[in-house]
């Protein structure tokens, strides 16, 4: 499934909810801030890669997490803290 999913799928989710698992830390909610393209030719027959970024207030771990989406169901991201202010935590997973 996560092979599947492309950037569009993530486009019209911004500022949407889903949930990340954080283990013993609990569930929380984060926010899909923004997705972001790159100035990248997919290779033939791979998806053109792309970047998400959620925020929420989870612990700032670099490490492979549940998230869930009621589009998109539960998937195994690779999420790594990039920025941490009052708003919570900033986290990229980065789809090639």
């Amino acid at each position: 499934m996560l092979d599947q999913i492309k950037h569009a799928d993530f486009e019209s989710l911004n500022d949407k909810t889903f949930e990340i698992d954080f283990g013993e830390a609990g569930t929380l909610t984060a926010t899909l801030e923004k997705t972001s393209g790159f100035s990248l030719e997919p290779e033939e027959g791979k998806r053109e890669p792309f970047s998400i970024f959620l925020r929420c207030a989870g612990p700032p771990a670099q490490q492979t997490y549940p998230v869930r989406h009621s589009k998109l169901g539960t998937i195994e991201l690779f999420l790594v803290p990039i920025e941490e202010n009052d708003d919570g935590v900033l986290f990229e997973a980065v789809f090639t």
